[in-house]
């Protein structure tokens, strides 16, 4: 368990965290049976005892009868609720708000070509309609912060 917390960036982390305290609503450290039903009622779902039993056992891997911290942190990664690298890397956004001219959210080619002039690519035109091609995933002509991210990593 360790080291899947050492993977775990600090975003990832306090999203963890907020959640478990969302469910842990009496602030013990631990989620009974009682408090994952109401967090299932607030989120619109009626789970029947059965319902919440089965939930409590396949999430209480030491069989306490509650889940702790831990057993919802692995509950959290298995499920893809945090990625345990995160795509929100200070240094990529810092990057793609910088590629972002028009701060809409999106790098679409202009902005890329943009950049690529500024930095001497005599091939900017080609280059930033190669980028955006091979980045964007999505197929809406531009490229969002996960994107960027996606393809960032794959560059590292």
């Amino acid at each position: 368990m360790s080291s899947m917390k050492r993977q775990l960036s600090e975003v990832s982390k306090q999203a963890i965290t907020e959640t478990f305290a969302l469910f842990d609503s009496d602030r013990d450290g631990k989620v009974s049976k009682k408090e994952i039903g109401a967090m299932m009622r607030s989120l619109g779902y009626l789970t029947c005892s059965e319902e919440l039993d089965d939930i409590l056992h396949r999430l209480d891997s030491d069989g306490n009868g509650y889940i702790d911290y831990e057993e919802f942190e692995e509950f959290a990664v298995k499920i893809d609720m945090v990625k345990r690298e995160t795509l929100e890397d200070p240094d990529f956004r810092a990057a793609f708000d910088m590629l972002d001219r028009n701060k809409d959210g999106f790098i679409d080619q202009s902005e890329l070509k943009y950049f690529m002039k500024q930095f001497g690519d005599k091939n900017a035109e080609v280059d930033s309609l190669e980028t955006i091609m091979d980045a964007d995933k999505d197929g809406d002509g531009k490229i969002n912060y996960n994107e960027y991210a996606q393809h960032m990593k794959g560059k590292i």
